[in-house]
């Protein structure tokens, strides 16, 4: 990851399949990539262009709390709204175990 950045890759730029590197790492649940494209200020609060998903998002989907606290730290808009309307927040209570759907 540290070649690539210094020779220039783009942290910001989404792939083939839409999704920055940070988005990649929260994907995999990788949580020191993705500390390490944070460092590297990589936009927390990124969106596919299809507005679909967030790091957040992806992290909520994954049920990692642990990539989710490191993304909160980092500034996640946890009020942001997916094409499918779902607040990130909502996303967040809805993937803890302890929390369950009346």
């Amino acid at each position: 990851m540290e070649v690539l950045m210094a020779r220039g890759a783009e942290v910001n730029e989404p792939g083939k399949n839409e999704l920055t590197l940070l988005m990649l790492a929260v994907q995999k649940d990788n949580l020191d990539s993705t500390r390490f494209f944070l460092n590297a200020k990589a936009d927390v609060n990124a969106s596919r262009p299809d507005g679909k998903q967030t790091a957040l998002t992806l992290a909520c989907s994954n049920n990692n709390a642990d990539i989710m606290n490191l993304l909160f730290a980092a500034g996640a808009y946890v009020n942001a709204v997916t094409t499918k309307s779902a607040l990130s927040l909502l996303f967040t209570f809805l993937s803890y175990p302890f929390f369950a759907p009346i």
